[in-house]
């Protein structure tokens, strides 16, 4: 053969493959080669420092043509020489560097949605579906290497709620069986919640369904995941720290990338994850604990090609740009589909892969399997990040449909304070604790805030149907909410000694803090969903078999009614602490729009039972923490003060605090002078009055304000100073509006009725242009405080935040605290263009590309309150009809601690009617409840979930480490415990004596107990 026909080596390449050789692992190398001749078989030599290795035989084509020999796998950098066997042709020399050895993790999971692809109950039936299917699937792969058995993830909790609600026993236990097998995995989260909009207690809540399901059965939840939304609380870190969840694995969606687009990500990408790859940091919650973060650049899908074609190529790829580990969370699905099927192929392609190859090995696996393995890789130096990550989308989305999300919102703090209510009288009255009524509340809550909130294509009869099961879930907490609270206070009012006969008024302080604040009392309190069945008190029949039975909405009675004849002629509120009178009004709804809740029921009803429509409102003063204070209401020797309605002075408001004036022509707020600091709070340069409803154009960036305002009159009475006002504005032609001063306490409430008519496409917002220089931005979040631009993630959303029960504006010299009681979002320091992604946005707004703002872009004071919003072309409502009410409290002053204004306006004194005389055991006025310091926050106190005692959470909300003392004056201790957030018990608390429990809160921590009552 003439040399100019040898064959010639022109390439060689390693590859990725690694199989199992007679004597250890075997690297695949890819070698090109030239043959002039007729084909032949031959061998490679390799030689490398002293070694030399020969392959197998393979066979060589005519031509040119590359073929996969495996060769040692040399561990180290070498050159290598390579040759044929049997033809001289020159060597080949390579840079020969070591290849990983790859172990894929694949995470096959469906991607929840509570409706989207189906109306709710069809996506639950669905479900159990596939759950059938993931057993059936286990079974058929029990056989296969461990390596390649079939595992599933179950993301989210409802769906394996729902499923075991709805198997027989034996189905059940085969799923429990082949989750503590470490076939499936059920991750720590209920659903994938809008976690902004979550109160800090439904946070921590968040997590009970499924550990109710670990305790209950023993399962590991080990990972918690939250899928779809580009926006997580600080308060989540919080959560999963507190219950012991260290890994946390979301699937975040590039909205603003998607169709062809590039604006921003949600998150300064070339900090958090450089290099377009994959990347784990820990996430410090706010009390410096630490959850492993995974960030998988996946957004919220995965790969659904069955055969697994990307993975070696993106394995390449990912060995190029840096990604420092050999192992990797990858996700699949079972098709393009969100609540996709799950698919057994995948394990087959495992099976057929990791028969091939040693490397890279294809597992089909869990985050319970791929975190330990990843957490053997980390070094010493894995970033650290602290914060929020604010929202875009979802947080906004929830104001395509207002009346629920606001429902929602309040039912929040009301569930706060009947499962207060409730644990005091289980524990003092006897009362049967409701604990499923307020599991199911607490669920149902959780399920108002769950990221769906529609269909894909959000219109027609599919779409009224899903909006429709999906608001079945606000509106079912709140009633069941309402239900306990109602019977849980009348209960502990009929375990209060009273000593004559006469009209009283109970009045809760659901706080940890001595409060004096306004009571408000209807006339007749909107009963409970639920009625039992009770024996007729007072039946001479003796035999209880045959007792006579009707229906009660509150222990064998009907709710106490205050006689409107009673409020008219003129009443007394009477403090049986002091034995004084109290300042007090009645308020009366006078037309179907008043700017209070169910005004326009209350008026229709009003006009058959003059009950309805009345509310005592009176000064209640001291009333102590977490507990109350008992009133009696007699005929007064004059009129009641009325507040009733003149047309006089309405344009301005005064008292003791505040001189407020009110522009004639918008019925806006002009100007709101704080007495005690001598500040002016309103800018009037800003070009909008506060309180001025602010509406814009999605198709054309048009801003209108309100009509001409009418003024309905001015409220005067010895409790408050109010004006109301008429107005109306694009797509609202009706707007009611009140501004109410209190006399003796020192805040401004805010109430707006809205009548929204079906015009889309606008962003309606509410102004609160405030006067202070070099503002300084501080707001509650979900079980966290943050200062905006500063603790949120670096290039993260700055155009609006989801805050929960107050926002604070500082100057260093004076604050202004804002609650916002109905809507979450707001803007601070001007009202940006809004941002709603390509994702989900119908038209894209004028100003829409502009990048996050940074802290040098605000220099004003301003906060724009966002309340309406329908451009969406999916998942959210493109248009609302609704009659909606939005209300705020403001106060000011130096010093003031935000949490407690921010809790006092959103957790209101709760009141119950009683009548008679009775011997019961509980005095006029206690406290069953006490922190000290008032730094630190009462969460929750509430029957332990395996009901051994009651579980008390605190927050630290200050930023400052204290020792505490929770104190229980009508309790008796009997002992004390340390838990975790779900309740778990981990270590005993100090009992100083027998009412009271010492421990440590570390700044901003959150500290769970167990007290055992004797």
């Amino acid at each position: 053969m003439r040399q100019d026909a040898q064959p010639v080596l022109l390439s060689a390449a390693s590859t990725l493959f690694f199989v199992d050789g007679s004597n250890g692992l075997l690297q695949g190398y890819d070698v090109s080669l030239r043959n002039p001749g007729s084909p032949f078989e031959d061998r490679l030599v390799v030689r490398w420092q002293d070694r030399e290795f020969c392959s197998e035989p393979f066979f060589v084509d005519s031509g040119e043509s590359t073929v996969r020999v495996f060769i040692p796998d040399i561990r180290e950098p070498a050159e290598l020489h390579l040759s044929l066997a049997r033809s001289h042709s020159q060597p080949l020399v390579v840079r020969h560097k070591p290849r990983r050895h790859w172990t894929v993790h694949l995470i096959q999971f469906a991607h929840h949605d509570l409706g989207y692809t189906d109306l709710p109950s069809n996506v639950l039936r669905e479900y159990c579906s596939f759950y059938d299917r993931v057993l059936e699937f286990c079974r058929e792969t029990d056989r296969f290497p461990e390596e390649s058995k079939f595992r599933y993830t179950i993301e989210q909790g409802w769906s394996l709620l729902h499923y075991l609600e709805h198997r027989p026993p034996e189905v059940c236990s085969e799923v429990i069986r082949r989750i503590k097998e470490g076939r499936i995995e059920v991750n720590a989260l209920l659903g994938n919640m809008i976690t902004e909009l979550l109160g800090p207690e439904q946070m921590i809540r968040l997590l009970y369904p499924v550990y109710e399901l670990k305790r209950k059965y023993g399962i590991p939840v080990v990972c918690a995941e939250h899928n779809d939304i580009p926006g997580i609380s600080w308060g989540l870190a919080a959560a999963l720290a507190a219950a012991g969840i260290k890994w946390f694995a979301p699937a975040l969606p590039d909205y603003f990338r998607w169709h062809d687009m590039n604006f921003h990500t949600f998150w300064d990408e070339d900090r958090i994850a450089p290099g377009g790859i994959p990347h784990a940091f820990y996430w410090q919650a706010p009390a410096g604990q630490k959850v492993l973060f995974w960030y998988g650049r996946q957004g919220a899908g995965g790969d659904v090609d069955l055969r697994l074609n990307r993975v070696v190529p993106y394995l390449e790829e990912l060995e190029q740009r840096g990604y420092p580990y050999d192992v990797l969370r990858y996700l699949i699905m079972g098709g393009f589909r969100d609540n996709a099927p799950p698919r057994l192929e995948f394990a087959l392609t495992a099976l057929e892969w990791n028969s091939k190859y040693a490397y890279p090995k294809l597992v089909p696996s869990l985050n319970a399997r791929f975190f330990p393995d990843l957490e053997q890789r980390l070094g010493p130096d894995v970033p650290i990040y602290r914060g929020e990550l604010p929202g875009t989308d979802y947080p906004i989305g929830a104001c395509s449909t207002a009346y629920f999300s606001s429902l929602n919102r309040i039912t929040h703090d009301q569930l706060l304070i009947a499962e207060r209510l409730a644990s005091a009288a289980s524990v003092l009255c006897g009362f049967e604790y409701p604990d499923q009524t307020l599991k199911e509340a607490y669920y149902c809550t959780l399920i108002g805030d769950e990221h769906t909130w529609g269909l894909a294509h959000p219109t027609g009869p599919g779409q009224e149907a899903c909006v429709a099961q999906l608001s079945e879930y606000p509106c079912r907490a709140a009633a069941l909410s309402h239900d306990v609270l109602t019977k849980a206070i009348n209960d502990v009012a009929d375990c209060i000694a009273r000593d004559e006969d006469g009209l009283y008024v109970l009045v809760f302080n659901p706080l940890s803090w001595r409060r004096t604040d306004v009571a408000r009392v209807p006339a007749k309190l909107a009963e409970p969903c639920g009625r039992p069945m009770y024996p007729v008190p007072g039946q001479s029949e003796q035999d209880p078999r045959f007792a006579i039975l009707a229906a009660y909405p509150v222990r064998q009675r009907h709710l106490v009614e205050i006689p409107h004849t009673l409020l008219r002629a003129g009443v007394e509120v009477i403090d049986l602490e002091t034995g004084r009178a109290v300042p007090h009004e009645v308020y009366e709804i006078t037309g179907p729009s008043a700017p209070v809740p169910y005004a326009a029921q209350r008026y229709s009803l009003g006009q058959f039972n003059p009950q309805e429509l009345l509310e005592l409102r009176f000064l209640a003063q001291d009333v102590p923490a977490c507990g109350w204070k008992l009133y009696k209401l007699r005929p007064a020797a004059q009129e009641t003060p009325r507040a009733s309605c003149s047309v006089s002075s309405a344009a301005v408001l005064e008292n003791q605090f505040y001189r407020v004036e009110l522009d004639e022509e918008s019925g806006c707020v002009r100007s709101i002078f704080d007495k005690e600091a001598s500040r002016e709070l309103v800018d009037a340069t800003s070009g909008r009055f506060l309180n001025q409803i602010v509406v814009r154009s999605a198709l054309n960036g048009r801003v209108t304000s309100s009509g001409r305002a009418v003024f309905e009159g001015r409220r005067s009475s010895p409790v408050s100073e109010s004006a109301v006002i008429r107005t109306c504005a694009d797509g609202c032609p009706q707007i009611v509006q009140e501004i109410t001063l209190y006399h003796h306490v020192k805040r401004i409430d805010i109430a707006n009725r809205l009548l929204k008519d079906s015009t889309p496409m606008l962003e309606t917002y509410f102004a609160f242009p405030f006067a202070l220089k070099n503002p300084r931005f501080t707001y509650e979040g979900s079980l966290c405080r943050v200062e905006a631009f500063k603790d949120q993630f670096p290039g993260s959303n700055t155009d609006y935040y989801a805050v929960q029960h107050w926002a604070e504006i500082s100057d260093g010299e004076i604050s202004i605290i804002l609650t916002s009681l109905d809507a979450p979002v707001m803007q601070f320091g001007d009202n940006w263009p809004l941002y709603v992604s390509q994702a989900h946005h119908g038209v894209m707004p004028p100003g829409f590309d502009h990048p996050f703002h940074k802290p040098e872009d605000v220099t004003k004071a301003h906060v724009y309150s966002l309340v309406l919003l329908n451009n969406f072309r999916t998942n959210f409502s493109p248009a609302q009809c609704a009659d909606l009410l939005f209300r705020y409290c403001l106060t000011s002053g130096v010093g003031i601690k935000a949490p407690e204004f921010g809790y006092s306006a959103a957790l209101p004194l709760a009141s119950a009617a009683v009548q008679g005389r009775t011997r019961g055991s509980l005095p006029k006025c206690a406290s069953f409840c006490q922190v000290e310091p008032s730094d630190v926050l009462l969460l929750t106190v509430k029957r332990a979930e395996d009901g051994n005692g009651l579980i008390v959470r605190l927050l630290e909300t200050q930023g400052r480490a204290a020792e505490f003392l929770l104190t229980l004056p009508l309790f008796k201790i009997r002992e004390a415990y340390l838990a975790n957030a779900v309740e778990d018990t981990v270590g005993r608390a100090e009992l100083l004596k027998d009412d009271t429990v010492r421990a440590f809160i570390e700044a901003y921590e959150v500290v769970t107990l167990r007290l055992l009552i004797a």
